[in-house]
């Protein structure tokens, strides 16, 4: 084939991809035009000794051999390539809450792994992802062996995906298959490309193999795993929202003042200062900047903190308690008088042994992650720490400063303050290949800290970092300034607490709780609407409806149908929770009997609730 024929060849290739990113890819296709219009030259195709070359205008070439003897050898060796995993074959037995009154996740995944046996599915990864693209030719070649349903192709670089074009017809991937382009893009963009790529076919979500272009894009390894941990449905599963949605019904109903309306306007807090204190390892490091300017600050204590606080006789304004699990009873292990005069905001979450001990008629509910009733919101969020930033600065509080919400482990592992009954530590120096299944708890990644350059940290808490990230971004008028020695937070200003004086700023808390409480007893919500009424008589409808589902080896399709119907519906969202983590065991494992007896008794149980609620 001469030089012109080879052009020819190239530009067929390119038009007929550009055609059909045009028509079904409108994003992606403007970006590409963009791009064209700026006459950026970095990359270029070059055609030396009888062979395709991907080089740059420094001289570097990236393939050094033939792009096709090299896309060959990858489409041989593929059902050898490393695999994400997003399961766990061995079943979920330690680290997550269990709870008496619900189905809990980790016994629903147990129970469908526990039934494995000889004939257990070997199965192929029906997920693929390229980690670059270089030319592109290797991905046909690859996609004629994995005919796989999905695929998530991630190129940062703009110019090198555009010249893959012209070599690779993507064209034969998209007929046949959903393809996730996750080109040119933001944090923003690359989050929300990576949860639909999930959400697709949730039940092909066992393995993942994925082909690594080049060297030059294995950093981008651990950036897509930990983000694809970060949608596991097991990070908060089902059971969590069906707690939330139990004992929202027992709050509103037996707590003094029910939930509050945080949709109106507020502003609580009057432009005062307030200190957020959480139990990570700078709050014990902080303790003598605490004592000497408490009264400069509305003080707002993580329950965690309160036998630190107790040791310095320091009685927090305000409470905040997120965790559902009766554990949380010993963060209580301190005098009555620690909080029986405190404000407490509390997450319906709360178990209710818990609340039996600390009840007092300065508490108050807020919804969390199920938007049950009108003007109530909801408080989303992983920890106590994003959880309590987001509530604090939706009531107002236009200058606030964290301490002890480190995110972070110290240098000698240690996870939280000394007094944290959970408080434990982590050898920050242990090496772990990124594409074997991650411990969210103990796993190491490293971030930019608050005070220093890195901070050692886990998963858990880094979906902390990025919750508090998403949160300050929503409040570009507050004020927020880090002072714990740990993780950074976008848009806070970091800052070492001995650097700071307030001379002259103590003031009278004593009127300002008084009013704070006034302002909270005229926001709390006891009565249902009409419409909540209407609407909680339209979820029985819908359950009765998903109770006739009576196809075991079609639930998930069966259920697809009601959803359709039903797009908003908060028990079609539990519903889904619950199918996005048991049906990848159920693929792997291939025992739909146990999914589907799991899922009539999760129907009988929201059917029981909501009818002894609207009694």
């Amino acid at each position: 084939m001469d030089i012109n024929d080879l052009q020819n060849t190239l530009m067929t290739i390119y038009q007929k991809n550009i055609n059909y990113l045009k028509k079904s890819n409108v994003e992606l296709f403007n970006k590409i035009q963009l791009f064209e219009q700026k006459n950026i030259e970095n990359w270029y195709i070059d055609f030396v000794d009888n062979r395709f070359e991907l080089s740059n205008i420094k001289g570097t070439r990236i393939y050094n051999c033939d792009p096709f003897y090299d896309a060959k050898y990858r489409a041989d060796n593929i059902n050898s390539s490393p695999q994400i995993s997003l399961i766990n074959t061995g079943g979920i037995n330690k680290g997550y809450n269990k709870y008496v009154d619900v189905l809990n996740a980790h016994e629903c995944v147990n129970e469908i792994i526990n039934q494995q046996n000889s004939n257990f599915f070997n199965m192929d990864s029906r997920k693929f992802i390229f980690i670059g693209t270089l030319l592109g030719v290797h991905i046909n070649d690859i996609h004629r062996v994995k005919k796989a349903d999905s695929y998530l192709i991630v190129e940062p670089n703009i110019e090198i995906f555009r010249l893959s074009l012209f070599l690779c017809d993507y064209t034969e991937l998209m007929q046949v298959a959903n393809v996730f382009f996750c080109v040119d893009f933001n944090d923003i963009e690359f989050k929300n490309i990576i949860k639909n790529f999930l959400n697709h076919k949730y039940e092909n979500n066992t393995f993942i193999s994925f082909d690594l272009a080049s060297e030059n894009e294995a950093y981008l390894i651990e950036i897509i795993n930990s983000e694809i941990l970060n949608n596991s449905p097991m990070i908060y599963p089902f059971s969590e929202y069906l707690v939330s949605l139990k004992r929202s019904f027992h709050y509103i109903k037996e707590s003094p003042h029910g939930l509050l309306k945080l949709e109106n306007q507020l502003e609580l807090f009057k432009d005062k200062k307030v200190l957020f204190l959480g139990a990570g390892p700078s709050l014990s490091r902080n303790l003598e900047w605490i004592y000497l300017n408490q009264d400069n600050f509305i003080i707002v204590a993580a329950s965690a903190t309160l036998k630190r606080l107790e040791l310095l006789g320091i009685i927090p304004d305000i409470i905040v308690i997120v965790d559902g699990s009766e554990n949380m009873l010993k963060q209580f292990e301190v005098s009555k008088k620690m909080y029986e005069n405190s404000i407490i905001l509390a997450s319906v979450h709360i178990d209710t042994t818990v609340y039996e001990h600390i009840k007092n008629d300065k508490i108050f509910f807020i919804q969390d992650n199920l938007e049950l009733f009108d003007e109530c919101g909801i408080s989303t969020g992983v920890t106590v720490g994003d959880s309590g930033i987001d509530l604090l600065l939706r009531t107002g509080c236009s200058e606030l400063y964290l301490l002890g919400f480190d995110a972070s482990l110290r240098d000698d592992g240690k996870t939280h303050d000394g007094l944290h009954s959970n408080a434990k530590h982590i050898n920050i120096n242990t090496k772990k290949e990124i594409i074997s299944s991650i411990d969210y708890d103990k796993d190491i990644i490293w971030v930019r800290g608050n005070l220093q350059d890195k901070v050692p940290t886990t998963m858990l808490y880094k979906s902390m970092i990025d919750e508090i990230d998403v949160t300050l971004k929503k409040f570009p008028k507050a004020n927020v300034y880090n002072i714990s020695n740990g993780a950074y937070f976008e848009s806070s200003v970091p800052l070492k607490a001995d650097s700071l004086t307030f001379e002259g700023v103590a003031f009278d808390k004593s009127d300002l709780q008084e009013t704070i409480l006034n302002t909270l007893l005229m926001i709390s919500k006891k009565d249902l609407t009409q419409k909540e009424i209407s609407h909680f008589d339209r979820e029985l409808k819908v359950l009765r409806k998903l109770s006739k589902i009576n196809i075991p080896n079609n639930l998930k399709k069966e259920f697809d149908k009601i959803k359709q119907n039903f797009p908003k519906s908060l028990i079609i969202q539990i519903i889904e929770q619950y199918l996005k983590l048991t049906s990848p065991y159920v693929t792997y494992t291939q025992n739909k009997t146990i999914q589907y007896g799991q899922f009539l008794s999760l129907i009988k149980d929201l059917e029981d609730t909501l009818q002894d609620f609207m009694k």
